[in-house]
């Protein structure tokens, strides 16, 4: 039930996202739910909210050579944001000097839109289980940039219906008023 629970309450904490600070800030809250992971990676493509015009874009080029690791959080700390590292890299974890660890990587999707990947390292392989928490935390997330997503794509429908009723009044004027002639 408790587990139950919780993941109820990141889905509907993920679907009134407002900004990704907000959305990182739920991963950081909630990454206990893992259970025996040692540190996770949130890893974005850097561009995921460059065509606001299109939010529901798929996008179907290769990874760039850069991704934005939107958080990075070891077990029981809290987490640390916006760092951009080499996708050659898979994690930042992997650019360091590190122990020998265990490395599942996950899509970050939803309704066909790439956003990235998740990295959950463990020190053994028995620590790793698949859980229906872990999935359902991934679909959270990734649901949550969706619908942040739609977020700028309803803020630049609103820009362009505003930038398209600026009009000249006067112009505007004698439009709705033909009997008074300008005489100038």
């Amino acid at each position: 039930m408790l587990e139950m629970r919780i993941n109820a309450d990141v889905i509907t904490r993920t679907s009134r996202v407002e900004s990704l600070s907000e959305l990182t800030d739920i991963v950081d809250q909630t990454a206990h739910i893992i259970k025996n992971y040692k540190s996770l990676y949130m890893c974005i493509l850097p561009d995921w909210d460059s065509s606001p015009e299109q939010p529901d874009i798929c996008t179907t080029k290769p990874f760039p050579k850069q991704m934005l690791c939107a958080i990075s959080k070891k077990a029981w700390t809290s987490g640390e944001k916006g760092s951009v590292f080499t996708t050659n890299d898979i994690v930042p974890l992997l650019a360091q000097p590190h122990k020998l660890t265990l490395l599942y990587v996950l899509p970050l999707h939803a309704a066909s839109q790439v956003f990235g990947y998740c990295g959950f390292a463990y020190e053994k392989a028995d620590d790793f289980t698949v859980s229906v928490m872990l999935f359902n935390m991934m679909s959270a997330v990734a649901n949550g940039m969706r619908f942040l997503r739609h977020r700028l794509y309803a803020e630049y429908l609103q820009r362009k219906i505003e930038e398209a009723s600026l009009y000249d009044d006067k112009k505007e004027y004698y439009k709705l008023h033909p009997d008074k002639n300008r005489r100038k």
